[in-house]
């Protein structure tokens, strides 16, 4: 599934119809932004901040973003959220103005739903006019990190209103993405019917397959798996087809491309899918945070932290960040530096205390920087959660290509306290 801008005239690719009727993605109008100066240059500026913030927008997969063509007709009035629904049929509208003062540029936007005219986010952002083009491009980026998790937000929460028999593709995906972080047995398990339910409405859902087989990767690392074996074939199956289905959407391509290596050890294709899932959106922050684990496990630990750094800037309202905190943990401990990992993790930890994945790399940080009696407390946390945990199968069988950072992480663990 790939974000388009209707009106454009030329959509980047062909289609199917299955779009319109099954997944009814979110669609969004960003309108003019009013220049209060009525400078030529402060108008100027708000015009190309505006086109920054559409094709910003438009390389979301799950957003239907409409072309500045088609929102021009507002440019100098102030339409109310239902007028813009009647004409545009979008749900949510993004509307703001733009004001010089001396050496600054400052910005003020509104996130509106219009089928209820609600105010969901309003915000103000500032920068200096120096080079107006980096502050441009900074602006519109801050923008479109705060707008897309204001979206999916308000989606769930529509979603949870509905009956689940009248969900249709994309809101069960929404909603096994919020049952699946939960790491309970019944949630974890509806998520799975959800994407399964997903993949039935829509069988050429690539995304939905994907997160299909990013959930049997978690039941293996979560310790819930019945058959590690079963899960590791469907995992496969899953993320194979994912990829058949759509070679252009960033969030397929990145949770097959952390699959192929978490799971696999298919570095190469791993790394050569996260670069297709950039080059389809470079502001894709699921595929930089994905990217860095792997880099994280062939030993790149600069280019590992280079790239969770620049997902989490991308995405830092993210509802489910606990999982980019833990990445970050990951590159840190990788490269060596026990205590800020060890911060990192606990980071992760207050947000998710049930993700063992995070739990572990809190676990050995915390031993190998001398911290026993709270690298102890995080291993008794984790065997709550998973009390058939060994270090040597574990340890084994991770990821980390390099087998003495394997061997490594598995006497950090048992420093910690787990069982051997």
């Amino acid at each position: 599934m790939h974000a388009y801008m209707v009106g454009a005239g030329k959509r980047p690719r062909t289609l199917p119809a299955i779009d319109s009727f099954q997944r009814r993605r979110p669609s969004i109008a960003v309108l003019p932004f009013a220049d209060q100066e009525a400078e030529t240059a402060t108008s100027y500026f708000s015009d190309g901040l505006v086109q920054d913030i559409i094709a910003a927008l438009a390389c979301l997969p799950e957003l239907v973003v409409i072309s500045r063509s088609s929102t021009l007709r507002y440019r100098g009035s102030t339409p109310t959220p239902r007028q813009v629904r009647r004409d545009l049929h979008v749900r949510y509208m993004l509307s703001g103005s733009v004001r010089r003062s001396g050496d600054k540029v400052r910005l003020s936007a509104e996130l509106v739903d219009c089928e209820s005219g609600a105010s969901i986010w309003s915000d103000r952002f500032a920068g200096e006019a120096a080079d107006i083009f980096t502050l441009q491009d900074e602006l519109s980026a801050r923008v479109v990190a705060t707008i897309a998790p204001q979206v999916q937000e308000s989606e769930l929460r529509r979603v949870l209103r509905k009956r689940p028999d009248s969900l249709d593709a994309y809101e069960c995906v929404l909603r096994g993405l919020d049952l699946m972080y939960h790491f309970e047995a019944e949630p974890f398990a509806e998520a799975l019917r959800m994407f399964q339910r997903a993949m039935a409405l829509d069988p050429k859902y690539a995304t939905a397959h994907a997160l299909a087989a990013n959930w049997y990767s978690m039941r293996i690392d979560q310790g819930l798996s019945p058959d590690q074996d079963a899960d590791y074939a469907e995992a496969d199956r899953l993320s194979r087809l994912a990829l058949i289905l759509d070679r252009f959407d960033p969030m397929a391509l990145s949770l097959c491309g952390h699959v192929r290596s978490f799971m696999f050890r298919d570095y190469d294709h791993a790394i050569e899918l996260f670069d297709r899932a950039l080059a389809a959106n470079p502001s894709s922050a699921i595929a930089w945070l994905r990217g860095s684990a792997t880099f994280s496990y062939v030993g790149e630990t600069r280019e590992a932290r280079r790239r969770a750094e620049i997902g989490l800037r991308l995405s830092p309202y993210d509802a489910h960040v606990f999982y980019s905190y833990a990445i970050m943990a990951l590159a840190v401990y990788a490269a060596g530096e026990y205590d800020q990992a060890a911060q990192w993790a606990r980071r992760s930890a207050a947000l998710n205390s049930r993700f063992t994945a995070n739990l572990r790399f809190l676990a050995a940080s915390l031993a190998a920087s001398g911290k026993a009696e709270e690298a102890r407390k995080a291993a008794q946390t984790l065997l709550r959660i998973d009390p058939k945990f060994t270090v040597r199968k574990f340890a084994e069988g991770h990821a980390f290509k390099d087998p003495d950072r394997r061997r490594l992480f598995g006497a950090h663990l048992v420093l910690a306290g787990l069982p051997e």
